[in-house]
């Protein structure tokens, strides 16, 4: 069984466990779902109310000027803000 290439560098394919692996050894993979669903529950929302006339580029600019402003850039500091309010 061969798995897809989910992304290539230098010619070399890397499969999307591969990609999984390097994300949780680096402590990373948390923060990559977190920020998938984050940005599925945000157009799912925008698909349900289309009626606002608001862009999801428009929205996801609003989220990433608020968390430059509560210092919130860091995805685990993001995650655990979103966790607490």
């Amino acid at each position: 069984m061969t798995s897809e290439s989910f992304l290539t560098i230098d010619e070399q394919p890397i499969s999307i466990g591969q990609v999984i692996r390097y994300l949780q050894a680096n402590r990373k993979l948390d923060g990559f779902i977190g920020e998938i669903v984050r940005q599925f529950v945000i157009e799912r929302e925008l698909q349900m109310h289309n009626e606002l006339g608001v862009s999801s580029v428009v929205v996801e600019q609003a989220v990433i000027d608020f968390r430059v402003q509560q210092q919130l850039l860091d995805p685990q500091q993001f995650q655990e803000w979103l966790a607490s309010n």
